[in-house]
């Protein structure tokens, strides 16, 4: 079975609400993008997939092989399920950190513990809500994903 290879993007109205949550008295909006996010995600599929290794690639002890192929286990940008993969594993880390899904605008969650808005588009996070809540959020989310440092 074939998962839904692509997902919901959040909006323009939806990144616009979660600016003007940033934009309230003693909030702020901060930014991240999560470094290569489909290769910190599993790939699922049950219809295992195989690349060609680039010559750069291929180990030495291999390199007589002519076309060295290998199992992919991560979600590669490009595979048909990788958005999805991609889109699960972000679920769990939110669920993970109590964040509850906004249903009517994709890909929005609302994180209680922190009084936090969060927009994901693709690799780009923005929260938005009470300036002194952001520090300790973007440390929790790091133990879990790898974030672009200059960012934030």
């Amino acid at each position: 079975m074939l998962r839904e290879s692509k997902v919901n993007p959040a909006g323009i109205s939806a990144i616009n609400a979660n600016l003007a949550f940033g934009s309230l008295l003693n909030n702020k909006t901060t930014q991240s993008d999560v470094v290569r996010p489909y290769l910190q995600s599993t790939l699922g599929t049950k219809v295992p997939t195989y690349v060609e290794l680039p010559s750069e690639l291929v180990p030495n002890e291999h390199k007589w092989i002519k076309r060295p192929c290998v199992r992919l286990w991560k979600s590669l940008y490009g595979h048909p399920e990788s958005g999805y993969y991609w889109d699960q594993k972000f679920r769990e880390i939110m669920k993970m950190m109590g964040a509850k899904h906004i249903d009517s605008f994709p890909s929005n969650f609302w994180i209680p513990k922190y009084n936090l808005l969060l927009t994901l588009y693709v690799d780009d996070i923005i929260v938005s809500g009470e300036a002194g809540n952001h520090g300790p959020f973007w440390e929790e989310l790091q133990r879990y994903l790898e974030l672009d440092p200059n960012v934030m």
